[in-house]
């Protein structure tokens, strides 16, 4: 893995598609725009970080969590309840009530990070409440999350490797920056999107930009996002 070129450069090179239009002054957030819409395509693996193994009791649906969250970390991404012989994925929730009644093997889990009546520190709530065990083993949770993108500043969009990924990609986000240039510049060649039922349809740079990144999915392998099976598909 080789991040070495800077950010600078994708606009420099996009520059010559511009028209000359001035956008120097607003480089800075055309870049940023660019980061943000690229870093949340797609599960990364340069986006992606693992939290501590965390020990679940049982009888708790509340768990403070016994290690500080990354500095980087923006949300959960997936989890799964493991003995280490026992797996059962979890789905993350965007947010669980503490006080639930139902017992049973958990399937579902939140990450609170500003409990206020909680806990002073993040917590994971689980549902339902983890009474009833596979077996009498230790229990944790173990759990991916995704990094926040880069913030950029007059200096990062000029150092090596700031953007993380891979310079084989660097093709890519240059269409994204060129992209957001074109919005900027009010110039119409940016494109639109247009969704009809349940599909979604890309013209001009943005229709570019789309396309490169579905190729990037598929050359790039993206990791397996746990997610426990549905009621109609345990049922099959």
């Amino acid at each position: 893995m080789a991040s070495t070129f800077k950010l600078i450069d994708a606009f420099n090179d996009c520059k010559q598609k511009l028209r000359k239009m001035p956008l120097e002054d607003v480089q800075l957030y055309i870049l940023q725009d660019a980061i943000y819409d690229f870093w949340l395509q797609a599960p990364w693996r340069w986006s992606i970080g693992a939290l501590a193994a965390q020990q679940i009791l049982a009888g708790a649906q509340v768990t403070t969590l016994t290690a500080s969250l990354p500095t980087d970390y923006l949300y959960l991404l997936d989890a799964h309840f493991t003995d280490g012989q026992d797996f059962v994925p979890l789905s993350v929730e965007a947010y669980l009530p503490s006080g639930s009644a139902v017992k049973g093997v958990p399937n579902k889990v939140s990450l609170i990070v500003y409990p206020p009546i909680l806990s002073t520190q993040p917590v994971f709530i689980l549902d339902p409440i983890p009474t009833s065990l596979p077996n009498a083993n230790n229990w944790y949770i173990w759990a991916r999350y995704k990094k926040m993108a880069p913030v950029l500043t007059p200096v990062t969009i000029r150092q090596a490797g700031t953007q993380l990924f891979d310079d084989e990609y660097f093709p890519v986000f240059k269409q994204c920056v060129l992209y957001y240039a074109y919005l900027w510049g009010d110039d119409q060649r940016a494109g639109t999107m247009q969704a009809a039922q349940g599909q979604t349809q890309a013209t001009g740079q943005l229709g570019v930009y789309k396309g490169m990144l579905d190729m990037m999915r598929a050359q790039e392998g993206l990791i397996t996002v746990y997610k426990p099976k549905t009621q109609d598909e345990r049922q099959t």
